[in-house]
C-alpha cells in the first residue's frame, strides 16, 4: 500500500483547504492508499511557529514597504538560493521533529501546499528517506521560495505560472503541471438557491452581497458593511467571520431593527452554498478563496491587497475581467452600482471567473501523481 503525507502550514486556512482538497481526491480515486495530512508549524518550537506567522502578518499590514524590500529582494532566482540557504540553516534547528516523523513514516510521496516543507527536508532526503516530493502553488503568482532542487514536480494554477517557472527558474517544463489550485469537490454540486435564500429570510428581489473576513481588520469590515447597510439600495449582505467571535458580535450590532436582509455568520462548513447564492463575493485576494469562488462563476470585489502574494492574486483576475480592485468604502459602493446597474457587466465578469475556475483541480492532480508513481 502506497503512503502519501500531505503537508500544509496553518497560517491563515488556505493551505490547508488545498491540502484537505487533495486528500480528498486521493480517498475518492485511491481508497486503498494510506493518506495523511500534517501541520508542519506543529512539529516545530512554539516560538518559530509564531514568528513565522507574526512576521508575514505584522509586516505586509503594518510597514508593508519593509515587507516589499525583503519579498523583493529575494524573488529573483539567485536571491533566492541565498534565502533558502538561509532557511535550511534556521529549519535545521527546528524541524528534528517533522524529521522523524518522515524517518518513521517512510511515506511513497510528499505533497506540499506550503514552501516549508521541502527546506526542512534538504538534510535527508535521498539519505535516510527516499520518496518523491511534490509541490503545489497555491497564489496565482511566483516567488523563488516555492522552487527547490529536491522537487520532483509542481502543480500551478496557470499556464501563465508554468512558463514563469520554467523561463525564470529553469525548471523543465515536464515538471510542471498548470493544473489549477486544488479545491474540494462540494464547490462542484448544485443548490436549490430559491430553497437555501428562504430558509434564511433573504429577499429574492435583492441582489446578495457575501463578504468574508479572511485578514480583513475589524475596523475595515465594520467600515465597509456599514456603508453598505446605509446604502440607498437594497442588498442582501452576508458577512462570514470565521472564528472571529469578536467581530462577528460587532457586526449583529449594525443589523437594522426589522429587517431580515443582514445576516452574520461565524465559521461555516458549507462556504460552497453561500458562495454559491451570492452574486458577487467581497473579500481580500487569497488563491484558495478566489479558486472556489471561480469555479462557481462568481464575480470579485478585492479589498486593498496587501504586498505582495495578495497583489499578484489580485491583479490576475482584474487582468481577466473577474474583478475589480478597491480601497475604500466609497469606491465599493460606486462599484456595486455600476455594476448591478449593467447586467452585461455583471455577465461579463461571471463568465471571465467562469472561464478560471478549475473545479477538477484536486482530481487531476491525484491523476497526474499516480502516473508519476508508475
Amino acid at each position: 500500500m502506497k503512503k502519501i503525507l500531505i503537508v500544509y502550514a496553518q497560517a491563515g486556512n488556505g493551505h490547508k483547504r488545498a491540502a484537505f482538497a487533495v486528500k480528498e481526491a486521493f480517498n475518492a480515486l485511491q481508497p486503498n492508499t494510506e493518506v495523511a495530512c500534517v501541520d508542519i508549524l506543529l512539529y516545530f518550537s512554539f516560538l518559530y511557529k509564531k514568528i513565522y506567522e507574526l512576521n508575514y502578518l505584522f509586516f505586509s499590514e503594518y510597514i508593508p514597504s519593509i515587507y516589499n524590500l525583503f519579498y523583493n529582494f529575494f524573488e529573483s532566482k539567485q536571491a533566492g538560493r541565498l534565502f533558502r540557504d538561509i532557511l535550511e540553516m534556521l529549519e535545521s534547528l527546528q524541524s528534528k521533529k517533522f524529521k522523524k516523523l518522515v524517518e518513521t513514516m517512510k511515506p511513497d510521496i510528499i505533497i506540499s501546499t506550503h514552501f516549508l516543507t521541502p527546506h526542512a527536508l534538504s538534510s535527508i532526503k535521498d539519505k535516510t528517506w527516499r520518496g518523491k516530493q511534490i509541490m503545489i502553488m497555491t497564489d496565482y503568482g511566483h516567488h523563488a521560495i516555492w522552487t527547490h532542487p529536491l522537487i520532483d514536480h509542481y502543480f500551478v494554477a496557470t499556464p501563465e505560472l508554468k512558463n514563469t517557472l520554467a523561463q525564470n527558474f529553469d525548471i523543465p517544463s515536464s515538471s510542471i503541471t498548470a493544473s489549477g489550485i486544488p479545491i474540494s469537490q462540494a464547490f462542484n454540486k448544485t443548490l436549490a438557491r430559491d430553497h437555501f435564500q428562504k430558509k434564511y429570510n433573504l429577499n429574492p428581489q435583492y441582489k446578495t452581497l457575501l463578504f468574508l473576513s479572511g485578514r480583513l481588520s475589524n475596523l475595515d469590515l465594520i467600515r465597509y458593511i456599514k456603508k453598505m447597510i446605509n446604502n440607498k439600495s437594497a442588498y442582501n449582505i452576508i458577512a462570514i467571520c470565521g472564528t472571529n467571535y469578536s467581530l462577528k458580535e460587532k457586526l449583529k450590532k449594525l443589523s437594522p431593527k426589522g429587517k431580515n436582509n443582514f445576516l452574520v455568520l461565524g465559521f461555516v462548513k458549507n462556504m460552497e452554498d453561500w458562495m454559491n447564492i451570492s452574486d458577487i463575493i467581497i473579500t481580500k485576494p487569497g488563491g484558495l478563496t478566489l479558486s472556489e469562488g471561480s469555479s462557481l462563476e462568481k464575480p470579485f470585489i478585492l479589498i486593498s491587497p496587501v504586498p505582495k502574494q495578495e497583489q499578484k492574486n489580485a491583479e490576475f483576475f482584474r487582468q481577466k475581467g473577474a474583478a475589480t480592485i478597491i480601497r475604500n468604502e466609497e469606491e465599493l459602493e460606486l462599484i456595486l452600482e455600476d455594476i448591478f446597474h449593467s447586467p452585461a457587466k455583471l455577465q461579463n465578469m461571471s463568465k471571465a471567473s467562469r472561464k478560471l475556475g478549475r473545479v477538477e483541480a484536486s482530481r487531476q492532480i491525484v491523476e497526474e501523481i499516480i502516473k508519476l508513481e508508475r
